[in-house]
């Protein structure tokens, strides 16, 4: 728990941010002891080191410490900083319940762990220090600072305060818009690991989806019960999101299965693509094929360009259209789905749990966006009035009636790239209605002229 802010922790000559409502920056210089007390990771009359990802970070932007073992680059960094070396400036957030990190918290996690090791190394209490650490503590040899030496350290921060969260929009909350820049808003994607850039944007778009109302459940698979709920999977939203982000509906469907594992990604693996060059390798006692590599590096491009895509198109649905939008869909017209439709398992879920209706449904929805569709919230209530105006079992949207006519008889059509197909079935017929309306008097969505028309 980080500690109440003081006048100990601020700094003058602050300067005024304009793009927010009163937001200031300033420079500041203090102890390494300092600044780590006045996280509440050190208690200098404990000497207890106590790293919470959770307490350090803004509720809109939580992130998690990376372990060290294993990884290259926090190992490096470690061994640096007990020789002695100044990390970059960190971006802390004062606030009135304590400062919190913005950008930095991997350094601030080596930092901490690198002090717990000197005092645990200088009370002879070697065997608690991970093997890892104690190799590095005997690499750097004479070099190795004490510990008093080591709080003395100088690290440079820049400070912040006088942000706005936002409620609703995460475009009018100022600590979530800085994070993005600080982390990935100035710099070249291509210069990033993709697997850390998805690491950044996922957390934004999680708090995107749960400032909209939109509930988020665990795992891939949604129930008839949880359709009921309104529970959406999050891989489901995101594929959803760049769907929606791009106007089209097939890349999307790849992109989804990058959030499988968020947080999860596993070591082994960042560690083959970042050595795709090498011919073999030794992961513990399994012998890697050479073939793998080849493999692992059409992975991490396939990484890069979806990240690219997410990067450029994402970062801009967080406003009021894109909200009335998703909540429309995954609210509005959902409910009427889910009740009407109960009785039929395929359609009952047909928003909520399919890939090839959610997203084009949404897709062709961003796309009428970036068109700027005159009638398009006329035809989004149109439909609504209809579908509330209609019986448990009945069918208005011509999903299974009638047989010459319906999408699923459309659907038995198709005899080749039969996902790809049904979606650029869903996605025409979507489109037009948004465009034009309802397709006949007594048909909303005309999905043959949608199977005939898919590619133009």
């Amino acid at each position: 728990m980080s500690i109440p802010v003081t006048a100990a922790h601020t700094s003058g000559n602050w300067v005024r941010d304009l793009t927010t409502k009163r937001g200031e920056m300033a420079f500041r210089q203090e102890t390494l002891g300092d600044f780590l007390h006045s996280l509440g990771v050190y208690d200098p009359q404990t000497k207890q080191i106590t790293f919470d990802a959770d307490e350090l970070t803004p509720l809109s932007i939580r992130r998690i410490a990376l372990p060290i073992e294993g990884n290259m680059i926090k190992q490096w960094m470690l061994e640096d900083v007990l020789r002695g070396a100044l990390l970059p400036a960190k971006a802390i957030y004062e606030t009135s319940k304590g400062r919190k990190i913005l950008d930095g918290l991997q350094r601030t996690d080596v930092e901490a762990r690198a002090l717990d090791y000197l005092l645990r190394y200088e009370g002879g209490d070697l065997s608690s220090i991970p093997i890892f650490a104690q190799k590095i503590i005997q690499k750097v040899g004479r070099s190795l600072l004490r510990s008093e030496e080591y709080l003395q350290q100088s690290v440079f921060l820049q400070l912040w305060r006088n942000l706005d969260e936002s409620n609703v929009y995460p475009q009018e909350d100022e600590v979530l818009r800085l994070f993005m820049v600080l982390n990935i808003g100035q710099q070249r994607m291509v210069s990033r690991d993709p697997l850390d850039t998805l690491d950044i944007l996922f957390p934004y778009l999680y708090q995107l989806f749960k400032r909209w109302g939109i509930i988020i459940t665990r795992g891939d698979r949604i129930s008839r019960l949880v359709a009921e709920y309104e529970l959406y999977s999050f891989r489901y939203l995101v594929g959803g999101a760049i769907a929606y982000a791009d106007g089209t509906p097939h890349i999307a469907y790849g992109a989804t299965k990058l959030t499988s594992g968020w947080y999860d990604v596993t070591e082994t693996l960042i560690f083959l693509v970042r050595t795709q060059n090498k011919r073999k390798s030794v992961v513990g006692q399994q012998t890697i094929d050479p073939s793998f590599f080849l493999n692992q590096q059409q992975l991490f491009k396939e990484r890069q360009d979806i990240v690219d895509l997410v990067y450029r198109k994402l970062k801009d649905i967080s406003n009021e259209d894109a909200y009335h939008d998703f909540t429309w869909v995954c609210k509005e017209l959902n409910r009427e789905i889910t009740r009407i439709y109960k009785q039929h398992r395929k359609w009952h879920t047909a928003i909520i749990a399919s890939d090839n209706f959610f997203l084009p449904l949404m897709a062709a929805l961003g796309k009428a966006r970036q068109e700027k569709v005159e009638k398009l919230e006329q035809h989004k209530q149109e439909i609504l009035e209809l579908l509330r105006a209609a019986s448990p079992q009945t069918d208005p949207l011509q999903f299974f009636s009638p047989p010459d006519r319906c999408l699923e008889s459309t659907q038995k059509q198709v005899r080749s790239n039969i996902g790809r197909t049904y979606r650029a079935i869903v996605y025409k017929a979507w489109l037009t209605y948004f465009r034009q309306g309802r397709a006949a008097p007594t048909m909303v969505l005309d999905w043959q002229e949608a199977l005939r028309k898919r590619k133009e």
